[in-house]
């Protein structure tokens, strides 16, 4: 048997090395894959954060435009009520598709109150002044209903992301 040759001896050496840099390929190739993964869900969590800001403003919209309805009301100021109740129903259907985490429950909450607020406009425009007048307190005791279950949704959408926030 004959010993092995300087060129033998370099072969050996190129394989190691070649396996060696294969070996640290792989581990950095494994490294940009979790920093890839990592950035991904940082973009989603930023993207969901902003998405559910935008649905929170969008739920204090719709309150706003309840408190105007509502002053309309005792104002007798029919007249710029459908108006609201088209801003208030635009407002919450933003609302409703920005946030992704909205359960079965809540989006059913929030249809039932875009056709209240659609029948409610309706009423407006196909009475007179004089019969709004007669109903003003159960019509002014609905939209108080309503600004209260908007203001639950509300607060619970910024507790569930306050609750995101500090848990990261």
């Amino acid at each position: 048997m004959q010993g092995l040759t300087f060129s033998d001896w370099l072969g050996l050496a190129g394989i190691l090395l070649s396996l060696l840099g294969f070996s640290i390929s792989l581990w950095q190739i494994w490294k940009v894959k979790t920093a890839a993964e990592s950035a991904r869900d940082a973009a989603q969590t930023a993207r969901d954060g902003v998405r559910k800001l935008d649905s929170l403003i969008e739920f204090n919209s719709v309150a706003r435009a309840i408190d105007e309805v509502k002053e309309a009301c005792r104002k007798d100021e029919y007249g710029r009520i459908p108006v609201l109740f088209d801003q208030a129903r635009k407002s919450l259907i933003a609302a409703r598709e920005n946030h992704p985490a909205l359960d079965e429950v809540d989006r059913r909450k929030i249809q039932k109150t875009l056709v209240f607020f659609k029948a409610m406009e309706l009423e407006v425009l196909k009475n007179e002044p004089a019969s709004l007048l007669q109903q003003k307190p159960k019509f002014i005791k609905a939209l108080i209903d309503s600004s209260e279950e908007i203001n639950v949704l509300a607060a619970k959408v910024k507790i569930e992301d306050s609750n995101v926030y500090n848990a990261k």
